[in-house]
């Protein structure tokens, strides 16, 4: 394996990076990087960077001393993983395997595998580690993840950061190692759906492959095409149902006005029946306003010759009245003077005696 990966870097340095601005790459990322037995041919290249994460304490010396002070070579002490904070690492005779889930897959490749207890370490997650590191682009990306090999390269895909890599070398084993993880060929198709193809892998342990995957920019474009379908095709399915519910919109809507012109119609009609009727109403009203004036005229023509009348009346009466008083006066005085005749007779009769 240790061959595989040499050959393959130098070949992948050599070709340069596919498709890029630049021929060269900016940058060698290993995560898990053992105790550094790779360290020397990454420092026999040219690339600019290399930047170097591991969790146990003792590689992290070895790392130390093998890179003897080389201004090119980052090595932090942490484990790469989902969350930032203290973690525990699962430490195993087979120092290499030595990670931070239960190893329930390892055993069946390493049958005398031993656990030599428990070491917390830090964990960082992938943003904060890109936000620490600041990594140019183009890089090669050596995964030695002891199974978080599918949780950082989910996490590199989610902060876009995942094709700043154009070369990816991480084993792919026929089964999961460890507790919680993903068979190789999972990842294998996972990667292939990211822009990805496989360049070349090491067969020579066929239960821990070596694996060389290159971004291919033809395939990431097909991949943006077909995304671009996708939503093109999302968006006319979305445009088809919107002026479906329009068109029925529009024809309720039209029906609604064509019931509503309708009824304007009928409401018209039935105004202008009563509009009609309502004026035949107002002329015999007038009608009979006008014979109530005649009538009323005629009344009061009727009454001023009574008024005539009685005034008439009341003077004759009141000549009757006064002619009544002057013959009653009459009457009265008739008896007086025939006492006074009387009386004048007497007095005369006895003068004569």
């Amino acid at each position: 394996m240790t061959g595989f990966r040499t050959k393959t870097l130098a070949k992948i340095i050599a070709e340069g990076p596919p498709d890029s601005a630049t021929d060269s790459y900016g940058v060698i990322l290993h995560l898990g990087a053992g105790a550094g037995r790779y360290l020397p041919a990454y420092l026999s290249t040219k690339v600019p960077r290399v930047v170097i994460c591991e969790a146990d304490p003792t590689h992290v010396t070895a790392l130390r001393r093998t890179a003897k002070g080389d201004p090119r070579v980052e090595i932090l002490d942490v484990a790469v993983t989902d969350q930032t904070g203290p973690t525990i690492l699962h430490r195993l005779s087979l120092s290499e395997g030595s990670g931070l889930r239960t190893h329930t897959g390892l055993k069946e490749l390493y049958p005398g595998l031993r656990s030599l207890g428990e070491t917390t370490v830090e964990g960082i997650n992938v943003s904060t580690l890109l936000s620490q590191t600041q990594l140019p682009h183009p890089g090669i990306l050596i995964l030695d993840g002891r199974g978080e090999e599918s949780t950082i390269l989910e996490q590199l895909a989610v902060a876009d950061r995942l094709q700043d890599f154009s070369d990816v070398i991480l084993p792919l084993p026929s089964l999961s190692l460890y507790e919680g993880t993903q068979s190789g060929e999972v990842l294998r198709g996972w990667l292939k759906t990211q822009g990805y193809q496989l360049v070349s892998e090491d067969l020579s342990d066929p239960d821990l492959p070596d694996v060389h995957f290159r971004l291919n920019p033809a395939t990431i474009q097909l991949n943006a095409l077909r995304d671009t379908l996708k939503e093109t095709k999302g968006t006319l399915s979305e445009t088809r149902e919107t002026l479906s519910t329009t068109q029925d919109a529009l024809s309720t809507a039209q029906d609604e006005q064509a019931k509503s012109a309708t009824a304007a119609k009928s409401s018209a009609a039935e105004q202008a029946t009563t509009i009609t009727a309502l004026r035949d109403e107002l002329t015999r009203a007038q009608g009979q306003r006008e014979l109530r004036i005649a009538d009323l005229h005629d009344l009061q023509a009727r009454y001023a010759a009574l008024v005539t009348a009685k005034d008439t009346q009341d003077r004759f009466l009141t000549g009757l009245v006064a002619d009544l008083d002057q013959a009653l006066a009459m009457l009265a005085a008739v008896p007086d003077r025939e006492e006074n005749t009387e009386a004048a007779a007497t007095e005369t009769a006895g003068d004569t005696a």
